[in-house]
C-alpha cells in the first residue's frame, strides 16, 4: 500500500509541476470566503451539549488517551531514541495538543500548529481558529498551492511561512483550501431547486426555544377569579392580594361570605 501511495504522489506531483491544476483566480486574488465561519463552529460546540458531546466522543474515539510511542528493540540506540522522543513530547505536552487538534478537526475540519523552531524544533503552540477566518488567510498561487498565511486575532496581525504552520485539514471538498468538520455540515444552510431551507442547528436552536414558551402558555393559562357581590373595595383588595400571590401558589383564609372564590381556568 504503501508503494501505491508513494506512486501517486510522484505521479500527482509531476502533473502539479508540469501542467498545474488552475485555481480560479478569484480565491488567488481574494481569498475563499467561508460560507460558516469558525467562530459560529465554536460558538456550536461551546454552548450547544448534543454538538459537543458529539464532537468529543468521535475525537475520543479517534485519539484515545494520546501519543503512544514504540521502538525497534534491535536497534542499538532504541532505549535512548525512545526516552528523547517521549521527552519531547512531555515538554511539548502533545497528548494535550493532539486533543484539542482533534476536536478542532472532528468540529471544523481544520487545526493550525505553528512551528517554534530558531535552529530545530523546539516547541508547538495551536492557534485559535478564529484568527484564520478572513478570507486571505491562506495565500495559494494559480496551482493552489499555499504561499503563507494571514493570522489575525485581536491585535496580533501577522503572516507565517507555510513551513512555519501545520495545517491539519480534514475533508476539504471543491479544492478548498480548508477541511470540512460535522459542526460546519449542521450550520450550512441548503439551496436546492430554488428555495432554501435553514440550517439543522438552527432548527434545533428554534425548537429549544419555542418549547418553554409552550410550556408556559399551556402549562400555566389565564385565570379569571369570580366574586359574586363583592363591593367595589373588597375586589380591589382581592385583586392586590392575588396578584401578589406567588409562582407555586398560595393559601386564601377568609371569614367572610362574599369572599366565595371560583377558579375559572379559560
Amino acid at each position: 500500500m504503501s508503494v501505491v501511495v508513494k506512486k501517486f504522489k510522484e505521479f500527482y506531483g509531476k502533473i502539479q509541476q508540469n501542467h498545474g491544476i488552475l485555481l480560479p483566480a478569484w480565491r488567488q486574488v481574494y481569498g475563499e470566503n467561508r460560507a460558516v465561519s469558525f467562530n459560529d463552529i465554536i460558538t456550536a460546540y461551546s454552548s450547544d451539549p448534543s454538538c459537543k458531546a458529539f464532537v468529543d466522543f468521535l475525537a475520543d474515539q479517534a485519539v484515545g488517551a494520546g501519543f503512544y510511542t514504540t521502538v525497534n528493540e534491535q536497534y542499538a540506540r532504541a532505549e535512548e531514541t525512545k526516552q528523547v522522543i517521549d521527552s519531547f513530547n512531555e515538554t511539548v505536552n502533545l497528548d494535550e495538543l493532539l486533543q484539542i487538534a482533534a476536536r478542532e478537526i472532528v468540529a471544523s475540519g481544520n487545526s493550525f500548529w505553528l512551528k517554534t523552531e530558531p535552529e530545530h524544533l523546539e516547541n508547538l503552540k495551536i492557534l485559535p481558529l478564529t484568527g484564520f477566518d478572513n478570507p486571505t488567510a491562506i495565500k495559494r498561487n494559480q496551482y493552489g498551492t499555499v504561499t503563507g498565511y494571514n493570522y489575525s486575532y485581536g491585535d496580533v496581525k501577522t503572516s507565517f511561512t507555510p513551513k512555519k504552520i501545520t495545517h491539519f485539514r480534514w475533508n476539504p471538498t471543491n479544492f478548498s483550501a480548508y477541511g470540512t468538520g460535522v459542526l460546519q455540515v449542521l450550520l450550512t444552510e441548503l439551496t436546492f431547486n430554488g428555495e432554501t431551507r435553514i440550517s439543522f442547528l438552527e432548527m434545533k436552536a428554534r425548537i429549544e426555544k419555542i418549547m418553554p414558551e409552550i410550556f408556559e402558555k399551556y402549562a400555566g393559562p389565564d385565570e379569571l377569579w369570580i366574586f359574586a357581590g363583592a363591593s367595589d373595595e373588597k375586589l380591589a383588595e382581592y385583586q392586590k392580594l392575588i396578584k401578589s400571590k406567588p409562582k407555586a401558589g398560595a393559601r386564601f383564609v377568609y371569614n367572610k361570605a362574599e369572599a366565595d372564590i371560583k377558579n375559572r381556568l379559560r
